[in-house]
């Protein structure tokens, strides 16, 4: 059975006696393992300062359930592969602490390290160690490149009506590192993600979120590095992204409503199974008859529609984060968003019929 890590279970048995179940046992419980750290981030030091600078390690809280990690183990190599199965923890620091200063470092020299987290009382004897987080390494410099991006997330989010053509892209975002100018992205196929030139897909972007438009549809790894004057940081965290495709069977047939709230333009769409729509009413006080557009609905349930001037719509039941260049709707009463109407106006409404 394929349980979450960390998650606590509760259980009870029955026996069955020709077809009868007899009574329950007592109720135990137990605990999946929690996963090793996320989110594992290292500032690059300088051993010429007195005194040292230090690479800082830092990571995410791991619980067990409610149980917070007792320690953390911190493994450190000069060699990619940090093998914390045969090697020895640097240092061990004290929950709730997620952080670590190395001061025994040398300018010049790389620095790998994983990190793992200790329980002391979840059942196991001697003390349960987690899966160890993902590798990260860092040079420290007297003139260090940024600290490496944390917090990747890779999101497949275009248009492509199945059987009608359209190319899906990835959204990737990340958090902002302090003092970086530009951020390199580098993709690949498998979840070893080296960052080599053929695998770069983006070159000093300032762009964040960034948009990869891929060619396929096939699932992709994505990592990102900081850049400024003193260099490139190390890689993220591994991201992954499947792009989305959109089907035709979920809105098939069905005649969608928009209603502008406190003005009068009003749009009603009938939706064909082949993937496009006619629009007639009115968009920016227009009149529009006979207007034809495409739709889709992709997995995670947000419908998107292209009308003939470039407008595009999106709805979904999920809360998203609104910016300037899109407008607000209310899907059965649950705030969602709008695309962008190309005259750069703005209009709150209703959608219904779905």
């Amino acid at each position: 059975m394929n349980l979450p890590s960390g998650s606590q279970y509760f259980f009870i048995v029955t026996a069955v006696n020709a077809g009868t179940e007899l009574a329950a046992s007592t109720e135990a419980n137990a605990t999946t393992n929690p996963a090793g750290p996320a989110d594992l981030s290292i500032t690059p030091g300088n051993s010429l300062t007195s005194p040292v600078t230090p690479n800082v390690v830092n990571w995410s809280a791991v619980t067990a359930g409610t149980t917070p990690a007792s320690s953390y183990n911190i493994y450190r190599s000069t060699t990619p592969g940090v093998l914390t199965a045969i090697g020895t923890a640097i240092a061990s620091v004290t929950g709730p602490t997620t952080t670590y200063n190395d001061t025994n470092i040398s300018n010049g020299t790389a620095y790998y390290y994983k990190v793992t987290a200790v329980f002391n009382a979840v059942g196991a004897t001697p003390a349960y160690e987690t899966s160890p987080s993902y590798e990260m390494n860092v040079t420290p410099s007297a003139t260090p490149a940024p600290a490496n991006p944390t917090g990747v997330v890779a999101t497949g989010i275009n248009f492509a009506v199945a059987g009608l053509g359209g190319t899906p892209e990835v959204s990737i975002k990340w958090t902002a590192v302090t003092g970086a100018t530009s951020y390199n992205i580098y993709r690949s196929n498998s979840s070893t993600v080296a960052l080599i030139a053929g695998n770069r897909v983006a070159t000093n972007t300032t762009a964040n979120p960034f948009s990869d438009p891929n060619p396929s549809s096939s699932v992709f790894y994505y990592v990102v590095t900081a850049v400024n004057a003193n260099g490139e940081s190390a890689g993220s965290n591994v991201a992954l992204a499947q792009p989305a495709m959109f089907t035709v069977d979920m809105v098939s047939g069905k005649t969608l409503t928009f209603t502008q709230s406190g003005g009068s333009d009003t749009l009603t769409m009938v939706c064909a199974a082949n993937g496009t729509l006619t629009y007639n009413g009115t968009l920016g006080g227009t009149a529009i008859t006979n207007g034809i557009g495409k739709w889709g609905v992709d997995s995670s349930g947000e419908l998107t529609i292209f009308l003939a001037d470039g407008t595009t719509i999106k709805c979904t039941l999920d809360v998203e984060t609104i910016n300037t260049s899109t407008v607000l709707v209310v899907l059965n009463n649950v705030l969602a968003d709008i695309g962008t109407f190309t005259k750069g106006s703005q209009e709150t409404g209703t959608l219904t019929g779905l």
